[in-house]
């Protein structure tokens, strides 16, 4: 994994202030000379405020937040404005861990430093790939190191050796995916779960296994060249606080032809990635 520039500079803190495992982030904080306060912010999930005067400040977060993990990564993404912008901000909820395509450069470098801050991707892809992909995997990972399960679920696609994406789906809906730079397949945005998956079933209630098992790859991925009989191992977790499911998408095997025509070249594309800054293109992998 190639570290962006906001990246190398939370890696850079890390080793200069000599952390290992998970971060104190109130001793950061205090580095720079910065307080953390929970209060009822109206519009906000994060904000920093600087003085006039000198270099001391605040970090508030929101107290309605209800993930702890949410809330360091809020804590997290305001260090990494003080760090590399200096000036103060104030962070709405789409603001704040906002992975799209379309999300604010200013906000998505804050995401990047306080992704590396808490999940170091050296410490954590070295755990990721001494184990099968499993959930549990990247619960382990969110527990460890007190991040939250979304922010653990992307970190894990970024670093994991072996083709997986992590879907959640709130409401029977597909809200956002995350893959592995081995996972070459368009997973939909805005689209209902699979009824045959097994997020499916755990939306309706029904026992779901507890580890990845295979599903119909045709069921979560759309492409004229799945070989017949292709599956993917398939994970889901019921998170009924967030009427949410996060699902583990696993490809333990080849599951579809080698791309050799043109129109093949085309039909793997993300709408959402496919912009002039893009760094992976279909067939120059």
């Amino acid at each position: 994994m190639n570290l962006s520039r906001s990246s190398l500079y939370a890696s850079a803190l890390r080793e200069e202030l000599q952390i290992k495992g998970c971060v104190d982030l109130a001793a950061v904080a205090e580095e720079f000379r910065l307080s953390i306060r929970e209060l009822p912010l109206a519009g906000c999930d994060g904000a920093l405020l600087r003085s006039s005067i000198d270099s001391r400040g605040i970090i508030a977060v929101n107290s309605s937040i209800r993930e702890f993990g949410r809330k360091r990564f809020t804590v997290a993404h305001e260090i990494g404005h003080r760090v590399l912008h200096g000036a103060s901000a104030a962070c709405s909820p789409s603001d704040v861990g906002n992975w799209s395509a379309d999300a604010k450069q200013i906000e998505k470098a804050a995401d990047e430093f306080a992704a590396e801050l808490l999940l170091p991707s050296k410490e954590i892809g070295a755990v990721i790939n001494s184990r099968s992909p499993s959930l549990q995997n990247i619960q382990s990972v969110a527990q460890e190191y007190q991040a939250s399960l979304s922010a653990s679920a992307r970190r894990f696609c970024d670093l994991v050796g072996t083709p997986c994406a992590v879907i959640w789906s709130t409401n029977e809906v597909i809200q956002w995916s995350r893959k592995s730079d081995s996972f070459r397949f368009f997973l939909q945005r805005g689209v209902k779960v699979p009824p045959a998956s097994y997020a499916m079933a755990a939306y309706k209630g029904k026992e779901v296994p507890d580890d990845p098992e295979p599903v119909a790859a045709n069921e979560w991925i759309e492409s004229g060249r799945l070989l017949d009989g292709a599956e993917v191992w398939e994970q889901s977790l019921g998170l009924r606080s967030y009427d949410s499911v996060i699902t583990l998408l696993w490809l333990k095997r080849e599951i579809a032809r080698e791309e050799g025509h043109e129109d093949s070249l085309l039909e793997e594309l993300d709408p959402e990635e496919f912009t002039l800054r893009r760094r992976h293109w279909p067939g120059k992998r």
